[in-house]
Parts: C-alpha cells; structure tokens; sequence
C-alpha cells in the first residue's frame, strides 16, 4: 500500500499532508471573510463620540473649533466635524501641609471634551467606524489641521 513514501505507489504522503492544510487555510479564510460586517453607507448608523485631550495647552484650546473635521491619525479616515467643545480646568490631586487630599487646578493646563458625530456599526464588539473599533476608554489618536493628540473615548452614545 506505501511504498518509498508514496501512497498506491503513485502518490506522496508529502503532497497529501500538503493539500489538507491548503484546504484547511482555504476554509478558514472563507469563514473569517464571510463574517465581515456589512460596512455599506445604509447599515450605519450615526453615533456620537466625546473624546477627552488631557493635559492640553492654550494653543490647543484655541486651535479646536466647531465644525472642524477631526480624522483618526494613524488610519486617515475621516470620524466626523466637531459638534461641540468643552474645556475644563485640568485639576490634579494635591494634598496640602495637614495631610488632607484635595483637588487643584493646574495653571495653563485643560481637559478638552470634544463631541464628534460618527457613523459606525455597533455591535458586541464595540463601535466599528472604518477600519477601526472604538469602546469607551479606548485611546486614539486623533488630527486636525492644525493638531495632532492623543485622546481617550470618554462616550458613545447613539
């Protein structure tokens, strides 16, 4: 039945072992791509995202405007315009010279929330927006004209 490694004496167990794994790679390949999310314009839907830019400077604060286009840096694509800005005092936790903890600001140093409508697909795995998934407490790094930072998601909201 084997004879010098082949099987029938015609075939090798080599190339046998060798098209099982291609059509294991093959399946596989097929499952995982047939699973894509359906990213068309009708399956999704508008989201809004709050960012927070921690520990930002005065420049940043007035270079952020509403209706600005914000994209996600390392990607490129597009996430939305600026829908609303909030800037906060950056508090940090000090404890003074009785030993009681308590929050002061810090002078020139804001948090800034920015409100930004997305559309996306959510599902269990979080919003999905382009190539990329975004779940509250997720970093990112996000660009505008005139910036470039580092943010945290802080909500999502449909």
């Amino acid at each position: 039945m084997i004879k010098n490694g082949k099987l029938f004496g015609k075939i090798s167990i080599v190339d046998i072992a060798i098209l099982c794994i291609l059509v294991v790679f093959i399946y596989g390949g097929y499952q995982k791509l047939n699973k894509v999310q359906d990213l068309s314009v009708n399956a999704q839907e508008t989201f809004k995202i709050e960012f927070l830019l921690e520990k930002a400077t005065q420049g940043m604060v007035d270079s952020l405007k509403v209706g600005e286009e914000i994209k996600d840096s390392v990607r490129g694509f597009t996430l939305g315009n600026v829908e609303e800005i909030r800037v906060e005092d950056r508090m940090e936790l000090v404890v003074d010279g009785s030993g009681k903890a308590h929050y002061q600001p810090i002078a020139g140093e804001y948090d800034i929330y920015i409100t930004v409508p997305c559309k996306g697909v959510f599902d269990a795995d979080g919003l999905l927006i382009s190539s990329k998934r975004y779940y509250i407490g997720t970093g990112s790094r996000i660009r505008t004209d005139k910036i470039v930072s580092d943010v945290e998601v802080m909500m999502i909201e449909k």
